[in-house]
């Protein structure tokens, strides 16, 4: 008799066949660069990085990922991709009162083809190699995250030709713009990476996006009322973009990642969503957001041009307005910015 083949798991060859239908570039550059305890601690990281990158290539488009920094010198990183056009300012970690950031997804211009470099600080995602750390699950969640990004960044480059790396010449609708393109970066990306989430996600998040509602108004009037004593305009639209628009845009962390796991804001985070209802200057501009996020996300992928985020952006100008701050064009055609600082 013959002897019998070894049979494979079943749960292995599907797998592997799973694998097979990954996007993930063969020939991905990818760098790791810090401190390791040897050579091979620092290519296991890279072959497990590359691991989780070629499965979620299985359900994200990531024929358009550039390539993957990993590095103890995040800053640094940043500023030596090359993007492939002239941006508007230099890429730096997000650092507010919600946190300080470690990973990012720069779009760039490779061939006449928007693409995306992924940088990530090395010591968050050393979890990765302990399936047994607390964070591990955190560290596989932010490169889910990240990988989102690409995919969503070659969606933008079929809806939006040639918007990356040219600017924008209207002074208002291009700040209109940033707003809302990074509210809808972090929204669809949250929302695409949503079922990799921790259970303590919700939690962490509502009580950063709780602190800065609570002190918005605050924040925002003081800002209005130092620029009668450095009279600097673009400094005070700065602030206040960063108050009113970047509630919105952490924001959209969080109600991506509730919309991407089905759930309810009552259900998921009840203290933010009581402090929502409370807020009557902020209530209805919240729902008009979530309801415009709601609308893209319906006709994604089908995107006809940079016009369907123009109810985002008249959503972004009124709660801007809410917080005292007014665009009026001149006659020339230029802007000027009023500021007005509203009752508390």
């Amino acid at each position: 008799m013959e002897p019998e083949e070894p049979r494979q798991d079943t749960d292995e060859m599907d797998y592997a066949e799973l694998l097979k239908t990954s996007t993930l570039p063969v020939d991905l550059n990818m760098r790791v660069n810090g401190s390791f305890n040897s050579e091979s601690e620092a290519q296991e990281l890279w072959h497990t990085t590359f691991a989780f990158l070629k499965l979620f290539g299985t359900f994200l488009n990531l024929e358009g990922l550039d390539g993957v920094t990993i590095a103890d010198d995040y800053v640094g990183a940043l500023a030596e991709i090359d993007r492939g056009f002239q941006a508007s300012k230099a890429p730096s970690p997000t650092r507010d009162e919600f946190g300080y950031g470690f990973a990012m997804s720069l779009p760039v211009i490779r061939n006449d083809a928007l693409k995306t470099h992924i940088v990530l600080e090395l010591q968050p995602l050393r979890p990765l190699l302990d399936a047994q750390s607390p964070l591990y699950g955190a560290a596989v969640h932010s490169l889910c995250h990240e990988a989102a990004h690409s995919h969503d960044h070659l969606i933008q480059s079929r809806a939006f030709p040639g918007l990356y790396g040219t600017q924008v010449p209207d002074y208002r609708d291009g700040r209109l713009l940033n707003l809302a393109i990074f509210c809808w970066d972090e929204y669809i990306a949250s929302r695409l990476s949503a079922p990799w989430g921790t259970p303590d996600y919700c939690k962490w998040y509502e009580d950063g996006i709780c602190s800065m509602l609570e002190t918005a108004r605050e924040r925002g009037n003081a800002a209005i009322e130092q620029f009668y004593s450095h009279r600097n305009v673009d400094r005070t639209v700065g602030e206040l973009e960063g108050i009113y628009g970047g509630l919105l845009t952490r924001a959209s962390y969080l109600v991506g990642h509730i919309h991407g796991l089905n759930k309810s804001f009552e259900e998921e985070v009840p203290r933010l969503f009581e402090l929502i209802r409370r807020a009557a200057w902020f209530e209805p501009l919240f729902d008009r957001y979530t309801s415009n996020l709601l609308e893209l996300y319906a006709g994604y992928g089908q995107w006809s041009g940079v016009e369907v985020l123009e109810p985002l952006k008249s959503s972004f100008e009124a709660l801007l307005n809410a917080g005292g701050m007014f665009f009026r064009r001149r006659p020339d055609g230029r802007y000027t910015v009023d500021l007005r600082p509203p009752i508390l």
